[in-house]
């Protein structure tokens, strides 16, 4: 009995052991590879030295054998260019060990975006530097010093979304952005100013809140608000709004030539 106990336990032990090598044979045909991002959004201005700076990726995984990794940056402040890494993971075995003789289905592209959190950088003149799918190209921005010394000049609503579909016909004179969120005060009200600023490619919603009263209940309000724009060239534009506490909501979209 003893005898038929040890051959099932070593039966067991190189069972367990041909999986584990089996894993580690698997994760080692998975690499990580650096990709071309299509665009790269941010604001030329609207940065001041007390905000978070943020940079918004977007690209296209080559087929259903990536998977999206890191994003990466790092500041160089003797020239102040931030330089942007995408990397993906690459399986190469299974079906994905011969990319030509991969199914339709799989052989589509995959698009993806993020945003980058920078933080907080000096006020001055700063460039990103990416690698596209022409070779290496750049976008500059500023920050400015701020004006005062809260976190943000103005008063932002906490935002919870923000939505523009994702393709928008040049045809039509006017598209919609949406944003909703809350307020946290009782006498707290979402301005009736739309304050949204069109930056090259960048559209940004700054949804300031003013204050009615003196005497302040801490509440929840929720609110919903509608904008209309005019419609610009066809192209590829982001959304960006902010939001309370140097947070943000973004949206990218496409205008046609329809």
């Amino acid at each position: 009995m003893k005898t038929l106990k040890n051959i099932s336990l070593k039966i067991a032990t190189f069972a367990l052991t041909t999986v584990s090598i089996g894993a580690m044979a698997e994760a080692q045909v998975n690499r990580v590879t650096e990709i071309p991002l299509e665009r790269v959004f941010v604001p030329r201005f609207g940065f001041d030295d007390n905000d978070n700076v943020q940079v918004f990726v977007e690209g296209m995984l080559p087929n259903s054998c990536y998977s999206l990794n890191t994003t990466e940056f790092s500041l160089l402040p003797s020239s102040n260019k931030i330089v942007l890494t995408q990397t993906a993971i690459h399986d190469e075995s299974g079906i994905c060990a011969d990319e030509a003789a991969l199914p339709p289905s799989l052989r589509q592209g995959i698009p993806f975006w993020r945003e980058v959190n920078i933080g907080l950088l000096q006020s001055g003149k700063y460039r990103v530097i990416f690698s596209g799918a022409n070779g290496v190209s750049s976008r500059d921005f500023g920050v400015d010093p701020a004006p005062t010394t809260s976190v943000d000049s103005l008063r932002y609503a906490i935002v919870t979304n923000a939505f523009v579909t994702d393709t928008v016909k040049g045809s039509d004179v006017e598209m919609e952005f949406r944003i909703t969120g809350y307020l946290t005060s009782s006498c707290a009200e979402l301005s009736d100013t739309n304050n949204i600023q069109k930056v090259d490619d960048m559209y940004v919603f700054l949804p300031s809140v003013v204050i009615r009263e003196d005497i302040c209940m801490p509440t929840n309000k929720p609110f919903y608000r509608v904008v209309k724009v005019r419609t610009p060239a066809p192209g590829h534009y982001l959304l960006h709004v902010r939001s309370q506490a140097g947070q943000s909501r973004s949206k990218p979209f496409q205008v046609t030539g329809e």
